[in-house]
């Protein structure tokens, strides 16, 4: 196995010392834009974060607060109609089930067994 002297060795990297300056400073200059993308993005969370906080959850709750009885009301309505929807869908449901024999005779097994 050869060795390379000191001499080959020095003139090895002094060929090769402007690419690794330059792939350390490429590699130096990556990290520190990810750096900086990284404290602004967190920055501007917190700035969003506090704003929405101090500044547009009041406002929100105020109108809630408002339009409570409405809310309450519409929200009846909802659990009203959403209750016929599933009767009306269970209906259906159990009628396609009935008009098949197989089906029928394991749905009234099930009920009176």
């Amino acid at each position: 196995m050869a060795v390379l002297t000191e001499e080959q060795t020095k003139q090895i990297l002094d060929s090769a010392i402007e690419q690794i300056k330059d792939s350390v400073i490429e590699a130096a200059t990556q990290d520190a834009v990810w750096e900086v993308k990284q404290a602004v993005g967190k920055n501007v969370n917190e700035i969003v974060n506090k704003f929405v906080r101090e500044e547009i959850a009041p406002e929100i709750l105020v109108s809630l607060r408002e339009n409570k009885s409405a809310l309450i009301s519409a929200a009846i309505v909802a659990a009203e109609s959403m209750s016929a929807m599933l009767a009306d869908g269970m209906a259906k449901t159990l009628a396609e089930n009935l008009s098949s024999s197989y089906k029928r005779k394991k749905i009234l097994e099930a009920m009176f067994e």
